[in-house]
């Protein structure tokens, strides 16, 4: 008898405590708990699946620098050449590997590795500036474009030298950021309209000044946000650590050009301008140019997200920032989001108001970028919705984009691509920048959720 009460007892409490908790605090543990198993899922993949297959297999012990071919199964094939972005991005991954792993002695052997490369042989001694291209030892390739330089390949050339002499505490590199910016600003800043040349000549010099209509292409003509963009980011990287007036004074006005030019009302961006920033727009034409004309969901995101890392870095935070990187996330996520399967589509166009899909793919840097802007909008606008896309979309990306056997991830998702299962796992535009900052990103925010939440 004894037992029995004392078994009621059990079970009145138990029931006391059940049905105390209301439904939203059921859900709400529920996704403290989701939360809790991908922060850690995250860790495994950005250390186990990610750096540690990466590096030292893309280390070039040979000539220097970083391979950029790695096939499937992580074996280089191949034209290594190397490009100035991949050099960059790898440098700039391993600058943030050191910091977040001090105590593993090779983050920093490696990195400095890419350094020595990108100041050596990425960068023209004698007029300066970062190469688009050199072969894999560094040498001049073959071809009457050879020594042309990018202003989006220098950006990151920037970026790389920046956040390696923040983790280095290195003052050569810090001195070789300034130099690179200086480079930047005096031949890529426009000065009469303002943003920059994308398309630049060994001396420096813009395409539209050194070349007549008849040698350059369709796309030559233009600024564009994409280049835009990551000079902001890169921008924002050195001003961290060098508050340099004149640096600071191009990063704000870089900003307010992409949030309150390039971004329309609707809350997506226009792809390239005039050099003297009227949008370029084929809407009313008879023919389509979609590639210089469509939406890019992964570039509205991520820019959202850029966007406020600078004005974070220039202690200048407004409702109009808040409000116009809201409704780029917004935008993304009401337009460009597959409801079905998930993850964010590649490209759209407006066909009579309409969205409309023309790129259906759903790419790797794409689906990271979502990641990282959807859980940091969560953070600012809790109850909007955000969260759950997040959740969703690591769903999404764990399944159909992560290589959980080989490490890695695929180019696209393999739900409507299934042959992407065997696509490198590098190339010139496929290194680990995109996927190790989200992931990194994300972790921070995990983490900084679960001190808050348990104080």
């Amino acid at each position: 008898m004894c037992n029995l009460q004392s078994f009621l007892s059990s079970l009145s409490i138990c029931c006391l405590l059940f049905f105390s908790c209301t439904p939203e605090k059921l859900v709400e543990t529920d996704k403290t708990a989701q939360l809790a198993t991908i922060k850690e899922e995250m860790k495994v993949l950005l250390k186990d699946k990610m750096l540690d297959v990466w590096y030292p297999r893309a280390i070039d012990s040979i000539d220097g620098g970083y391979l950029s071919m790695l096939d499937e199964n992580w074996e280089p094939f191949g034209d290594q050449s190397k490009f100035i972005v991949t050099q960059a991005r790898h440098l700039w991954t391993l600058a943030k590997a050191m910091e977040r792993y001090p105590e593993n002695k090779d983050y920093p052997l490696w990195a400095a590795h890419g350094f020595e490369f990108l100041k050596y042989k990425m960068w023209d001694q004698e007029y300066g500036g970062f190469y688009e291209l050199r072969t894999k030892d560094g040498s001049r390739p073959q071809g009457e474009n050879a020594d042309e330089k990018r202003a989006y390949g220098n950006s990151f050339g920037i970026y790389a030298a920046a956040a390696y002499a923040k983790a280095s505490g290195s003052q050569d590199a810090l001195e070789f950021a300034k130099k690179a910016f200086r480079w930047m600003n005096e031949h890529s800043y426009d000065t009469q309209y303002s943003g920059y040349f994308q398309f630049l000549t060994r001396k420096g010099i813009p395409f539209h000044l050194a070349k007549s209509p008849g040698e350059m292409t369709f796309n030559q003509y233009f600024k564009d946000q994409n280049s835009s963009i990551h000079i902001m980011e890169a921008y924002s990287e050195l001003y961290r650590i060098w508050p340099n007036d004149t640096l600071g004074h191009r990063l704000e006005e870089l900003m307010l050009l992409i949030r309150d030019k390039f971004t329309n009302p609707g809350g997506y961006m226009t792809l390239f301008y005039t050099l003297d920033l009227q949008p370029i727009s084929y809407r009313d034409s008879a023919v389509m140019h979609w590639n210089y004309d469509h939406v890019s969901f992964g570039h509205d995101i991520e820019t959202a997200f850029l966007i406020l890392d600078a004005s974070w870095a220039l202690d200048r935070q407004d409702p109009t920032t808040d409000s116009i990187t809201k409704k780029m996330v917004d935008h993304s996520i009401q337009q460009g989001l597959d409801r079905e399967v998930g993850g964010l589509y590649y490209k759209g166009y407006y066909f009579l108001n309409k969205m409309a899909i023309v790129d259906d793919q759903k790419s790797w840097w794409v689906e990271a970028e979502s990641l990282n802007s959807l859980l940091l909008f969560d953070g600012l606008y809790p109850g909007h919705g955000y969260l759950e896309e997040f959740i969703n979309m690591w769903d999404y990306t764990s399944k159909y984009l992560i290589d959980w056997e080989r490490g890695g991830w695929y180019n696209r998702g393999i739900d409507n691509y299934p042959e992407a299962v065997s696509s490198n796992k590098g190339a010139h535009w496929k290194g680990p920048y995109h996927t190790v900052r989200s992931v990194m990103n994300c972790i921070d925010m995990l983490e900084e959720r679960e001190v808050k939440t348990n104080q």
